[in-house]
């Protein structure tokens, strides 16, 4: 005999077994139209940012030719490139389709390189005198903020520090054009020459990661890391090409008094060659004379161009005339 209720029950488990097919039924669909979108997100994320031009200064900074207000501002735009860029930053992403990207992220980790470098000598010899051991507080605040772990999702977020750090920067730069300047920038030959030792650092480096793309045992970078070292250089030639356009606006006089002003102008072109379409999907490495490109050795070629020309612009800025 039916006990009371066994039939509503027995419907009630029908219609949901019913209601979990219809929804695995809908699951391909989702995925179909999902899929795509992600593609095209992921795709529209990628994308690198244009060069930046020297930004555009307050009439009262050209007027007076304010020193520093230039490597400044093109500074902030390089930090405002790498987190309001398409996608955001996205080094620190735990999502798709930020998870799944890793060109970016390791462009990003090119840019936030010469951030990390820029910051450090504007705080240790531009943002100072040199006889004067007093630091600037903002150039201290945001050095300490670009230096924050880059892979910080959760509280404290990188980006949230990164934009701290641009705080910081803006206020210097304010200070630093106000017409009673509360700031100071030394746009001096030894201070820069230092500044192009660190830069001469990471372009060596760089280059050693390119090339290791094509060594033999070993030394040999894998080959799903090799994009990665790619992209990364790429990233910091893209942000070494905005801040040396600035640099020469601002150390014009320098450059020029020392006879540095056509080496400087070389690695601004070699840096540009540096950013042309990469075309191919992927980073090839092909053989020599081989039928595939090797992108990782013309990158190399690029970083070497820049790193010669710098030498010749950093021995010349510390001969005394």
């Amino acid at each position: 005999m039916e006990q009371p209720g066994e039939s509503s029950l027995e419907t009630f488990l029908l219609d949901s077994a019913e209601r979990g097919r219809r929804n695995w039924r809908l699951l391909p669909r989702l995925l179909a139209v999902a899929l795509p979108l992600l593609l095209l997100l992921g795709w529209y994320w990628s994308l690198e940012p244009e060069p930046l031009a020297v930004p555009a200064l307050p009439p009262e900074a050209r007027e007076a030719r304010v020193p520093g207000a230039a490597t400044t501002a093109m500074l902030a735009g390089i930090v405002d490139a790498l987190l309001d860029k398409p996608g955001g930053y996205l080094h620190n992403d735990r999502l798709p389709p930020g998870l799944l990207l890793d060109d970016m992220p390791s462009f990003e980790a090119g840019m936030l390189a010469h951030v990390r470098d820029m910051t450090r000598a504007l705080r240790r010899d531009f943002g100072r005198a040199p006889q004067l051991a007093v630091e600037d507080p903002d150039l201290v605040r945001a050095e300490a903020r670009f230096h924050f772990d880059a892979d910080s999702w959760l509280l404290p977020t990188s980006e949230g520090e990164y934009a701290m750090g641009r705080e910081a920067l803006d206020s210097y730069y304010l200070r630093l054009v106000a017409p009673q300047p509360g700031a100071r920038f030394h746009a001096q030959p030894d201070a820069l020459a230092r500044w192009l030792a660190d830069v001469d650092a990471r372009l060596a480096a760089y280059g050693q990661r390119l090339a290791a793309a094509t060594a033999e045992g070993e030394a040999r970078t894998p080959w799903l890391a090799r994009d990665d070292a790619f992209y990364e250089a790429r990233g910091y030639a893209w942000a070494l090409l905005a801040q040396l356009r600035a640099v020469q606006v601002d150390f014009a006089a320098v450059l020029a008094s020392r006879g540095a002003t056509p080496a400087v102008a070389q690695a601004v072109t070699a840096l540009e060659g540096s950013q042309r379409p990469v075309l191919s999907p992927v980073i090839l490495n092909g053989s020599e004379f081989g039928l595939l490109a090797n992108h990782s050795l013309v990158m190399a070629n690029y970083l070497a161009r820049t790193r010669a020309s710098l030498m010749q612009a950093r021995v010349q800025l510390t001969t005394s005339l």
